[in-house]
């Protein structure tokens, strides 16, 4: 079994055995507890470290658990772009979650896609990508994704429910780029416009 380093840096930020918080605030208690995010800790160092690679970090900043520096590459199942490999950082600050079991049963929060690339069929920059999420009523959680004015224009959402997602995006390519015009061939189905619509469907079960 491979160390589990998360949960050793967990141990030393919160002081001690996982559920128990030196300043009373940060409280990871065990799998099946409910409430906000204090009860979840535990869950998400689980899930991340069941991801295929190492350089997954888990920080607890103020309030917020954050998973920093992950490679771009672990959304490639996800997003189903085969001929593409994902390149730069993802960042996702989690502001509130619940889960049951490694399901995120409400959570919102940001994502951001830093220096965000892809190579392969096609090599292009396309600048730094934000996610929004948060609980609706129905019990899913709904986002917004939109770039950060790089060379990729992209408006979109999302929508995690019932163990599955679906996503529904717009891309372009900025000042006519001619990377991302390349790139966009791989991606979605190509529009009169010069755009390209990318629609998606999946399982979570199968993306980890």
């Amino acid at each position: 079994m491979r160390p589990r380093p998360l949960r050793s840096a967990l141990q030393r930020r919160i002081g001690g055995r996982p559920g128990i918080g030196h300043d009373g605030v940060v409280r990871c208690r065990a799998v099946g507890c409910t409430g906000s995010l204090e009860c979840v800790c535990e869950q998400i160092v689980d899930l991340v470290e069941r991801l295929p690679v190492r350089s997954v970090a888990l920080h607890l900043v103020a309030n917020r658990i954050q998973v920093l520096h992950a490679p771009a590459h672990l959304a490639a199942p996800a997003l189903d772009i085969p001929a593409l490999q994902l390149l730069g950082d993802l960042d996702i600050a989690i502001a509130h979650a619940r889960l049951l079991g490694a399901w995120p049963e409400a959570a919102n929060g940001t994502a951001h896609w830093r220096n965000a690339a892809v190579a392969g069929a096609a090599q292009a920059q396309l600048g730094d990508l934000e996610a929004t999420f948060a609980s609706a009523a129905d019990g899913s959680i709904d986002g917004n994704v939109h770039d950060l004015g790089g060379p990729l224009q992209l408006t979109g959402t999302f929508r995690l429910n019932a163990g599955s997602y679906d996503a529904d995006a717009t891309l372009r390519a900025r000042d006519a780029n001619a990377q991302v015009s390349e790139a966009l061939r791989y991606i979605g189905e190509p529009q009169a416009d010069g755009s390209s619509h990318l629609v998606i469907h999946g399982q979570l079960f199968k993306v980890f």
